[in-house]
C-alpha cells in the first residue's frame, strides 16, 4: 500500500469484526506473517509490556490444521506492538471471554470460538479492499508494507530484517 492507502485501510478495518481488525493490524503494523498471526494464543500477548511472543505458526494442509515451530530460529522473536494494536487486542480478548459458547485460546478466531482458517483471512482482505476502493494487496503484502514504512523512516535494514524474523539480512 501507498501511505494514504494505509490510512484508508486502517479506517476500513474499524468496520470489521475485531478478529479481522487485529489480524490485519498485526501484519501491517507489526510485520507478522499470516501463519504467525494465526499461531498466536492469548498467552503470547503481554499487554502491560506491549509485546508479542512469536514461537508457533498455524497452517492448514489438505484440510488439516498443522501447528509447528516458526519458519526459522530468527522467526522466534518478541515484538513490540503499537498502542492501537494493544488496545484492539485487549478488546478482542474481552470479546472472546464474553462468548457464551466454548472458545479456544487462539487469539484470532472465526466468530464461533474456533481458530480462523488462513484461507478465510486471505479471502476477506480482498472484500475489504474491493469495498474500500483500495488496490489489491495480499495478506503477505501487508507485511511488505510494514517493511517499506520502516525503510522510509530510515530504519536500518538489519533491524528491519530482525523485526520481520528473517533468517538472514539478504
Amino acid at each position: 500500500f501507498a501511505e494514504e492507502e494505509v490510512v484508508q485501510f486502517l479506517k476500513a478495518l474499524e468496520n470489521e469484526r475485531r478478529d479481522y481488525q487485529v489480524a490485519y493490524e498485526l501484519c501491517l503494523l507489526c510485520g507478522m506473517r499470516r501463519s504467525e498471526v494465526l499461531g498466536l494464543r492469548e498467552e503470547d500477548i503481554n499487554l502491560p509490556f506491549r509485546t508479542i511472543s512469536i514461537s508457533k505458526t498455524r497452517h492448514y494442509v489438505d484440510g488439516r490444521q498443522i501447528i509447528q515451530d516458526t519458519k526459522t530460529e530468527m522467526s522466534r522473536r518478541t515484538l513490540s506492538m503499537p498502542d492501537i494494536v494493544a488496545r484492539h487486542i485487549a478488546l478482542l480478548i474481552e470479546e472472546h471471554h464474553a462468548i457464551r459458547y466454548d472458545h479456544t485460546d487462539w487469539l484470532v478466531q472465526d466468530g464461533f470460538g474456533q481458530p480462523m482458517n488462513p484461507n478465510v483471512m486471505t479471502d476477506h482482505i480482498n472484500l475489504i479492499e474491493r469495498d474500500s476502493g483500495l488496490s489489491r494487496v495480499s495478506v503477505h503484502g501487508l507485511r511488505h508494507t510494514f517493511a517499506t514504512m520502516l525503510n522510509s523512516e530510515g530504519i536500518d535494514i538489519a533491524r528491519i530484517s530482525a523485526e520481520l524474523g528473517h533468517g538472514n539480512i539478504t
